[in-house]
């Protein structure tokens, strides 16, 4: 945990200005071996919301890091219903990004990748 924090600049409970921890960084990053051993750890919120109310399911999505979407399923308490400020869930907001930007095929893969976790 130490060594994977140091690297994002962070603590594992410190945040920058918009509540984005440790975890959220590595996401956005993809720096997937640090979500992986985050993950880990039983103290962290798998549900936990940033000021946009958005999760790390929401984060992984928005930044096309699907490798962290394989990630976040090995959790069982992982809540897909949570919804960001916008009102999105993080399936809702996969099927938004989609029709914002249809020719973007990484969207398309993520919200492909998205349901078939969920119905598993």
């Amino acid at each position: 945990y130490t060594i994977a924090c140091d690297i994002e600049g962070i603590g594992l409970t410190d945040t920058d200005e918009n509540v984005n921890t440790c975890f959220f960084s590595a996401i956005i990053n993809e720096n997937n071996n640090t979500v992986q051993l985050l993950l880990t750890l039983k103290v962290l919120d798998i549900n936990y919301q940033n000021n946009d109310q958005k999760t790390a399911l929401h984060l992984a999505i928005e930044h096309k890091n699907i490798d962290a979407l394989d990630y976040l399923f090995t959790r069982a308490n992982i809540n897909v219903n949570l919804k960001d400020k916008n009102g999105y869930t993080p399936l809702e907001l996969a099927e938004y990004l989609v029709s914002e930007y249809p020719d973007d095929i990484d969207y398309a893969n993520i919200l492909d990748k998205l349901n078939d976790l969920i119905r598993s």
